[in-house]
């Protein structure tokens, strides 16, 4: 197989691992592209070639990210130290800004800040219902500016939602775009100020990967802590492989502080916090442009170069 081939030589001949990892991005986009958009294949003949993708991909990827040599520039160049956080006054500020820098930034593909919060919530519900979990109550775990609320209504419309933030401004516009949105709690002291098992499932949408990663697992252990015994917890985060999700954080202002997330890293910290059962499932294959292609992600949740991903757990 030429991608095959093309792979093998880019790990094996070159010693500049970010040329590695842009090159291999084009090579895997190409062919995954490259089969989906073949004359008359039939879906029954992608999973052969993405299994093979598949193994290729996932080899490179170990040997990419396990190597000891030069870490991989994947966060934000402009971030300073790596764990500099965008503390409670940052998220303050930028809460009246919010949608319309988001708006600015995610134009390139197409799509709105409407189409993406209600991808999350639609995928949650799927995630739910295929864990088998009767949903009354929900934590959303820094739910800004309430962009969420008008889907959790949507796909969920008989849990109690609340809604939680680091950011009373966050908070106050959530509450003020929608009146009848269900709780709010104010985040405060390392604590969601709220009882053990309160929740059902917990719910994340881009929220840690400003969150500096030692303190990860201090946050994975206080959503176990108020999900109750049966559970599931459910991360979205921006996928630090796809080259225009990380163009998409260098360039936000909102995300200056942003630092990825492997997704096997979120993986491992989740066990590491008590959670078990951990998925990880990529999404965001197609801009607006290959819209008629989308039915086919749920195939490719294997492929480590969606835009973004999605970390499950359950708690036991």
């Amino acid at each position: 197989m030429e991608f095959a081939q093309a792979l093998f030589l880019v790990v094996a001949g070159h010693n500049d691992r970010q040329e590695h990892l842009s090159r291999a991005r084009r090579l895997v986009l190409k062919v995954h592209l490259s089969a989906s958009l073949s004359e008359g294949e039939s879906v029954r003949f992608l999973p052969p070639i993405f299994g093979e993708v598949r193994l290729i991909v996932h080899q490179f990827l170990d040997r990419l990210m396990h190597d000891s040599g030069r870490p991989i520039p994947i966060f934000n160049q402009n971030a300073g130290s790596l764990d500099r956080r965008m503390d409670k006054a940052e998220f303050d500020r930028f809460a009246d800004a919010y949608e319309d820098q988001h708006r600015e930034n995610i134009a390139v593909t197409g799509e709105g800040p409407e189409y993406f919060a209600e991808y999350k919530i639609k995928a949650f519900r799927e995630i739910v219902d295929r864990a088998g979990i009767e949903v009354n109550r929900i934590c959303d775990f820094g739910s800004g500016i309430g962009n969420s609320i008008p889907y959790f209504r949507r796909y969920f419309p008989e849990a109690a939602l609340t809604s939680s933030d680091v950011s009373e401004r966050s908070l106050a516009l959530g509450r003020q775009r929608y009146p009848e949105a269900g709780s709010c709690v104010l985040i405060e002291n390392n604590r969601i100020p709220v009882e053990a098992d309160s929740f059902d499932v917990a719910f994340s949408a881009c929220v840690f990967h400003h969150i500096p990663h030692r303190e990860h697992l201090t946050w994975l252990r206080e959503l176990h802590r108020v999900t109750r015994p049966g559970g599931l917890i459910a991360i979205f985060e921006h996928n630090p492989l796809n080259p225009l999700t990380v163009h998409a954080v260098n360039t936000c202002p909102f995300d200056e502080n942003a630092r990825l997330i492997f997704a096997r890293d979120l993986a491992k910290r989740l066990q590491a916090a008590g959670w078990a059962s951990s998925r990880i499932q990529y999404n965001l294959f197609f801009p607006r442009a290959l819209a008629r292609l989308r039915p086919f992600e749920n195939k490719l949740g294997w492929l480590p170069l969606g835009a973004q991903y999605v970390a499950t757990a359950r708690k036991v």
